[in-house]
């Protein structure tokens, strides 16, 4: 058995995603981005990301996508579940919850752009430092440890362990896979590196050869997690 996921999976799966995490145990793909930088500027300035309500959401996400031309429907592609609509017909961001690790991604995706970079320093209201990469054994060292930290709260270690012993495969959310998604081809060259799926699968043995949780999975949302879109 296999279960293929990404981050606009539905509850619970979407929960295995590095892009979700609750403001107690951070968004992984935050605490993962911000290893690539040094400066206060950028610090402070992905801490109000992570943190963001909808509208300061989009206002982010079109910032750092300043060519994309952008519809009504992708305005709302990237929060969880329906945006809604007041009577007008407006789109109440505010009311909808966002999907913020996309966010740390695109700013991640800074180090390779340096039209980006300068939207940053702009964004953050001061310059940044952009360090080395890292190979991929450190890139996966460095997600793992993040994963542990997210999968140690019990409302996510929980959803981890009832996936049992299935194969978790995070799949691309278009086109090809990447070094971190999966997806299947005839050619094993051409299914992706899979990285997530098996730090995932590492975390999970960990999870359930310690003792084991009171609780049962949610099929809504973390604790406080309704909240955050509307504070």
């Amino acid at each position: 058995m296999a279960i293929h996921f990404n981050s606009k999976s539905g509850p619970p799966l979407c929960y295995l995603s590095n892009f979700h995490g609750t403001a107690e145990s951070g968004i992984p793909e935050f605490a993962y981005q911000s290893q690539k930088f040094t400066g206060a500027t950028i610090m402070a300035l992905m801490a109000r990301m992570e943190a963001c309500s909808g509208k300061e959401f989009l206002d982010y996400l079109m910032a750092l996508q300043p060519h994309k031309e952008w519809s009504d429907r992708q305005k709302c592609y990237w929060f969880q579940g329906r945006v809604p609509r007041s009577e007008d017909g407006s789109l109440l961001f505010n009311e909808a919850e966002p999907i913020r690790g996309i966010l740390a991604k695109l700013v991640g995706g800074a180090i390779k752009s340096k039209p980006r970079q300068r939207i940053l320093a702009r964004l953050a209201g001061g310059p940044f430092n952009v360090l080395p990469e890292v190979d991929d054994d450190q890139k996966r060292q460095r997600m793992l440890s993040i994963l542990r930290h997210k999968f140690a709260d019990p409302f996510f270690g929980d959803i981890l362990r009832a996936t049992g012993d299935a194969a978790l495969h995070e799949k691309p959310m278009r086109g090809s896979p990447g070094a971190w998604t999966y997806k299947w081809h005839e050619d094993p060259q051409k299914r992706g590196g899979d990285w997530l799926g098996q730090l995932l699968m590492q975390v999970r043995d960990e999870i359930c050869a310690g003792p084991k949780s009171a609780g049962s999975p949610s099929l809504v949302s973390p604790p406080g997690h309704e909240n955050r879109a509307n504070p």
